[in-house]
């Protein structure tokens, strides 16, 4: 069976990830990243036997990044909110800020260091490989995929996750000026590209073509989106998946499941009761700590039930969706409707609960529908909420709250290219 997790760490690497996180002996590494703890000679790493710490420090940023930035993308959207008046009175003034849509700008210093740093290192990464005597050209390909491809996917991150101001999208690179979301993302996929012809298994490319056609949907190229995700991954391929081992735990499994700051929208409890299958990709569990005198019970996510749980970056569910959407928009429901019962086909099953039933018809609003539902407490969601101008924030709010994770303060406070607020 296919690694979950290709170049992904394994429990194992990344048990070595407290160690990649302090081999590099730059002073300044720009954007923030975060500094090394301790040094080793430089050279020592370009050996083909270090790759494997090489490869860990990269995933281990990536890790570290995404388990903070996907639940504060969650609390940004639709999809999750805060407590307050449910299960306590107080939330810790991040999860608030996020919920209204008002983070402040030094909320995000320690993610989007996080973030430069896989950057860093992926290009890191590409630099060794000419002074690396490698005994198996394979070895030398992995090296240029794992760095291609990490560095695609931070430029893609920046675009589609990361803005300047509460509506306009993008990121920079190595403290230069802003790029916008869309040239960011042009960047992304020639990276991508680079990626393709360094890839060893068929995995690995149907991998990169469904980052590749998510790319192409947010940008609207309807076209392109279906072209590279038929190349995408497919039914059976294991999902990309960030792995949590003691060392660095999944947070959601605390803010969002046993000591929660926040919890799922009502919609999300009110799915599974219409159709308790769907307790197999929504999974809820009820909260345990209400505020006093509450007797109506609310619900916690349960998808993430230990400091362990995997969080998947992208699956072959939501490649399908992708496709389904392409083909309704190309009138063509009846092959839509056969990726759309695909995904609902797979849905794990919970004991003691038939099957989720298989759909007869679809359209534009049943798929967004089996978004949210497959796509729950992943972050993804506020993608769909930007692509369809589908926003939950008051009136008071409409022209402020962010639509993005703001770039941080301390690289505005750095890069000269920047306003500082």
């Amino acid at each position: 069976m296919v690694d979950r997790i290709f170049l992904l760490h394994t429990v194992k690497a990344l048990c070595g990830f407290l160690v990649a996180l302090s081999v590099w002996s730059c002073q300044d590494f720009v954007q923030g990243v975060q500094k090394p703890i301790n040094t080793i000679n430089d050279t020592d790493l370009n050996d083909e036997a270090q790759l494997p710490i090489l490869f860990a420090g990269i995933s281990g940023y990536l890790g570290q990044y995404w388990r903070f930035a996907s639940m504060y993308l969650s609390t940004l959207s639709d999809e999750f909110r805060t407590v307050e008046g449910i299960s306590q009175n107080n939330v810790l003034p991040i999860f608030r800020e996020f919920d209204n849509g008002t983070p402040l700008l030094e909320r995000t210093d320690r993610e989007w260091g996080y973030l430069s740093s896989v950057r860093f290192h992926a290009q890191d990464l590409l630099d060794r490989v000419p002074k690396i005597r490698f005994s198996q050209d394979s070895n030398r390909l992995k090296c240029l995929f794992v760095g291609y491809f990490h560095i695609a996917l931070v430029q893609h991150h920046y675009a589609a996750f990361w803005g300047i101001s509460p509506r306009q999208g993008g990121g920079v690179l190595l403290g230069g000026p802003f790029i916008p979301s869309s040239q960011m993302h042009d960047s992304a996929l020639a990276n991508f590209n680079r990626a393709l012809l360094s890839v060893r298994t068929d995995y690995e490319r149907r991998l990169v073509n469904s980052f590749i056609a998510r790319i192409h949907l947010l940008e609207g190229r309807k076209k392109e989106c279906l072209t590279s995700a038929r190349l995408g991954l497919r039914e059976g391929d294991a999902p990309m998946s960030l792995l949590y081992p003691p060392t660095t735990q999944n947070v959601w499994s605390d803010n969002a499941g046993l000591n929660h700051q926040i919890i799922p929208a009502d919609r999300f409890h009110d799915y599974v009761k219409a159709e308790p299958a769907e307790a197999g990709r929504i999974p809820l569990s009820v909260g345990n700590a209400p505020v006093a005198n509450r007797i109506i019970p609310y619900y916690v996510q349960a998808k993430y039930d230990a400091d362990v749980s995997p969080i998947d970056l992208i699956t072959w569910e939501e490649t399908s969706l992708m496709i389904a959407e392409m083909l309704v928009l190309d009138n063509d429901a009846a092959a839509a409707l056969v990726e759309v019962n695909r995904v609902r086909a797979a849905v794990r099953r919970v004991p003691g609960i038939a099957a989720l039933a298989l759909r007869s018809t679809t359209n534009l609003d049943s798929i967004r529908l089996e978004r949210q539902k497959q796509l729950f407490a992943t972050g993804l969601r506020i993608l769909d909420q930007r692509r369809f101008n589908d926003w939950h924030f008051p009136p008071s709010l409409a022209n402020t709250a962010w639509y993005y994770l703001p770039i941080s303060q301390r690289e505005r406070n750095s890069n000269p290219n920047l306003p500082p607020n």
